[in-house]
């Protein structure tokens, strides 16, 4: 049977596992086996049934016991973890040694046996369990368990604390009371803003904050807490409930009621009036104040209830009732009385004034419709106004009036007469005062309109005779107009205006008039000398009195500041007028010299250019000089050997002119069947060129229509030139640029009626052989009109200055006179030339609109292939020159100066 006892403490063993703690039975059992030693072999000696206090700080338990060598270890719990660890692993320095002196003693962490910390205030107590272990004399070792308990004793606190009133509200809350651990601390929650903590100072505590928010009247239960520290297991708790009393006094006035009016007959005791009313707050002062300042209290009887007399000065005063409750809460009401024991208070009479056109309170009326204004006399209910002459006769009968004034619209005034006024008041008891001012004196001063200025819309201006002046009349007041006044001006002209002169939106006060001055007039400045009423009326619109016509006599309100002039008187005509020096420009005019007349005005110089046929304006007038010569000239208009009148007149300054004066003359013209031909770049002069290629005979050119083109050399082509007499030359190269330059930017001499669009017209290249001219049709002897206008055979070019040119393309080449032995060898259509020396001197810089195409746009083909020539041909063969090579550019090197060929031909040129 000496296994049962281990088995036993094992099964005691694993019970405790399950249960935490074997029974004191069930260890006594355990000792009952012999091999065992008796339980006192372990005692604990300073629990109290089961409990241990801790430390002072609460940091550590101390465990004392008494036990036998046989105790091999003692083992302690953590409740939280279950883990065991042995004493001497707690705390270093504790006695664990049995087997020294039959005791031991240690520390065990608060931390370790207790680690759980309270949920409700109270004493807490923590349990865990020990165990140890004996050896018994047979080596065999018992393991024993006990549960004990750290016991945690909670400190004790109380609280004191008053009603809460607004005054709390206001400046804060005190809660105070005791506690019982000292440097504790004290936690006061639900009652301030927010948690307030104090510390326990020789058992007391006391604190004030700010109340939470909002606070309503009624109870309001807040809890205090104490404890040793925050870490402390045990604290104390209690719970506090306060009445909160927001609730403001209620206060109610009787008598007198709001709005009375006092008199003597509403007197109490002696001179005072009766006061009385309720009140909630029994046994507490009620304080009486007038206007401000207190009057006497009374006491809120037992049936709240309060009564008593106060003294009111005259007039109105504002009575104010208040009551505090013990707690602070204040209310107050107040109502407002008069006191009225005498009659109406004193007034004055503040002078009168029109309900219309015077709002001047004066001692003058200057309206229409009397008004009496006065101050106002306290306790007045109405006033009694009467209006009599200087002798005290009766003028306006009495009105009665309750308002600050008294108005007499059917009462009829005199203009200059003085008058006086008589006012009295009277009160709701009809006691009457009269006016401290009566028989106030005022006269009657209507106004009269007056012309207070004359000016024009314009200024500055000199006008001539029958400009538009518009002038305006300005009066001081609003007048209406009958028949036709009449304005004298200056000029010694008038003119009359009428009601429908009013300028609208001027409140009748400003007319506007036009004055069409006559000839022969020069004034400045203009001025009106005089404005009479013609017949007619002007009279003020309010009160009918007739307007003031004398003119102002400030020299700014006169028409005068507006400083209009009229010169209405025409300058003479200029004489001696002369052209001389015909240009050979058609498109500047000659020299032109006249002689200005006499005038005490700076004058201007005016000059007119027309086609003497049918008047047609070359130049529009303009300002010249004395002595003018080559003014440009529309050159779109102007054309070789044609009449032009020249006109000239003179103006002043005021736009006044004199007479015209004229003469003619008649532009540069050129020989018959010459055109005159003008292109600066190319050719400094104007010159003449044929208009068509030479006929008839090579030595004896003629410039015709009929017949075929003459061939001849360039040594024929020059003397036969020469021979038509002085200024005949052949044509040169620039001048036959000169041409071909005019000629590519018209657009009429494209197919397409746009310069650069389609093709340059090209003349005859289509039919092959030298062909006379039909002036009828530029196409001959093309007979498809459609064919020759869309393939630019057109043989007509058009030229400045309603003119035109034949052949200058096709039909024969033409010799020029210049010869070109130096230029590159070059063969090329004109629109494909890249910039160079050959096509600035041949061809052109115009684009077209297909430089590559079939066409080549029709400026023709350069050749300078043959080096062997020096002679240049323009303008290519419609017999040897292929078609897409001919054009006005188009140019052939070929031969010397003797050399002819059967399709060539050329053309004269006159230099003027």
């Amino acid at each position: 049977m000496r296994l049962g006892a281990p088995i036993h403490s094992f099964l005691c063993l694993s019970l405790v596992m399950l249960l935490s703690a074997c029974t004191e039975r069930s260890l006594e059992m355990a000792f009952l086996n012999p091999a065992i030693l008796n339980k006192s072999e372990f005692k604990i000696t300073n629990e109290n049934n089961g409990d241990l206090l801790p430390d002072a700080t609460e940091s550590s338990i101390q465990l004392e016991a008494e036990c036998s060598a046989n105790i091999q270890y003692v083992e302690i719990q953590n409740p939280d973890t279950k883990v065991w660890t042995k004493s001497t692993e707690l705390i270093a320095g504790g006695d664990t040694n049995c087997a020294d002196d039959s005791k031991i003693s240690f520390s065990i962490p608060s931390s370790y046996a207790a680690p759980f910390m309270p949920s409700v205030p109270g004493d807490f107590r923590q349990p865990f369990q020990i165990r140890w272990a004996v050896k018994n004399h047979e080596g065999e070792i018992s393991v024993y368990y006990k549960t004990l308990n750290v016991l945690f004793k909670a400190p004790s606190v109380s609280a004191t604390s008053d009603l809460i009133g607004p005054n709390q509200v206001a400046n804060g809350y005190t809660v105070s009371g005791t506690c019982s651990k000292q440097a504790g601390f004290v936690e006061v929650t639900d009652v301030f803003a927010t948690k307030q903590t104090v510390t326990c100072d020789s058992g007391t505590y006391s604190l004030n904050a700010t109340l939470k928010s909002p606070i309503t009247s009624g109870p309001l239960t807040y809890k205090v807490k104490h404890a040793a520290s925050a870490s402390s297991r045990a604290y104390a708790e209690i719970e506090k409930t306060v009445t909160a009393d927001l609730d403001a006094p209620e206060i109610l006035v009787t008598k007198p009621a709001a709005g009375a009016i006092l008199t003597d007959a509403d007197y109490s005791t002696g001179t005072a009036f009766a006061i009385a009313g309720t009140c909630s707050e029994d046994l507490l002062p009620v304080n009486v104040k007038v206007n401000g300042l207190l009057s006497t209290s009374f006491t809120c009887s037992a049936t709240k209830e309060f009564s008593g007399d106060i003294v009111l000065p005259e007039g109105a005063s504002d009575i104010q009732v208040q009551q505090t409750d013990a707690v602070g809460n204040e209310t107050s009401v107040t109502v407002s009385v008069t006191k009225d024991t005498s009659g109406p208070g004193d007034f004055t009479i503040t002078g009168v004034q029109s309900t219309v056109d015077d709002n001047t309170i004066d001692n003058v009326l200057t309206g229409t419709v009397l008004r009496v204004d006065f101050s106002n006399s306290v306790d007045a209910v109405s006033y009694d106004v009467q209006i009599k002459d200087m002798s005290g006769t009766i003028i306006c009968p009495t009105r009665n009036v309750t308002t600050g004034y008294a108005v007499f619209s059917g009462c009829t005034l005199t203009n200059g007469v003085s008058y006086k006024v008589y006012a009295s008041a009277k009160d709701n008891l009809a006691r009457v005062t009269t006016a401290l001012n009566d028989a106030y004196t005022f006269s009657v001063q209507l106004p009269v309109p007056a012309i207070t200025r004359a000016y024009s819309d314009s200024t500055n201006v000199t006008y001539r005779a029958g400009d538009a002046i518009v002038i305006n009349l300005q009066f001081s007041r609003s007048i209406v107009v009958s028949g036709s006044p009449r304005v004298t001006l200056n000029t010694g002209e008038t003119v009359n205006f009428s009601s429908g002169s009013v300028v609208a939106g001027t409140d009748n006060k400003l007319f506007r008039f036009t004055y069409f001055p006559g000839v022969n007039i020069d004034v400045n400045a203009l001025d009106i000398s005089d404005v009479s009423a013609n017949g007619g009326t002007l009279k003020d619109a309010v009160n009918g009195t007739d307007a003031n016509l004398a003119l102002p006599t400030a020299p700014s309100s006169r028409l005068t500041a507006s400083n209009i002039g009229i010169d209405s008187v025409a300058p003479g005509t200029v004489t001696g007028l002369s052209i001389t020096a015909i240009p050979k420009r058609i498109d500047l005019t000659p020299t032109i010299s006249f002689t200005a007349p006499a005038d005490p005005d700076p004058l201007t110089y005016w000059m007119k250019v027309s086609r003497q046929s049918d008047n047609l304006q070359i130049m529009a007038w303009s300002q010249v000089a004395l002595s003018t010569t080559g003014i440009l000239l529309n050159n779109a208009l102007v054309e070789p050997g044609v009449q032009y009148r020249v006109e000239v007149q003179v103006k002043d300054p005021h736009g006044n002119a004199g007479g015209i004066a004229q003469s003619f003359y008649v532009s540069t013209s050129c020989p018959a069947n010459f055109a005159y031909v003008y292109n600066e770049p190319y050719q400094a002069q104007p010159f003449c060129v044929a208009r068509y290629e030479a006929k008839v005979n090579a030595n004896a050119p003629q410039f015709i229509p009929t017949g075929a083109p003459v061939s001849a050399t360039l040594m024929q082509a020059i003397p036969a030139c020469n021979s038509l007499g002085v200024g005949y030359t052949l044509i040169s190269n620039n001048q036959w640029n000169a041409v071909a330059d005019l000629i590519v930017r018209r657009a009429e001499n494209w197919t397409n009626n746009s310069v650069g669009v389609g093709i340059l017209h090209r003349g005859n290249n289509q039919i092959v052989s030298l062909s006379a001219v039909q002036e009828s049709d530029p196409c001959w002897p093309q007979t498809d009109t459609a064919l020759c206008a869309s393939n630019g055979n057109k043989r007509k070019h058009i030229l400045p200055f309603n003119q035109s040119v034949w052949d200058m393309a096709g039909n024969a080449m033409e010799l020029v006179s210049d010869t070109d032995s130096v230029s590159p060898q070059t063969a090329d259509y004109v629109s494909m030339l890249a910039a160079s020396a050959v096509k600035t001197k041949y061809g052109t810089n115009q684009t077209c609109s297909a430089p590559s195409g079939v066409d080549y746009c029709g400026f023709g083909r350069i050749d300078l292939s043959n080096n062997a020539g020096n002679v240049i041909w323009r303008g290519g063969s419609s017999v040897s020159t292929a078609p897409k090579g001919i054009g006005v550019f188009s140019a052939i090197r070929s031969g010397d100066a003797s050399t002819i060929f059967t399709d060539g031909g050329f053309r004269c040129v006159y230099e003027l």
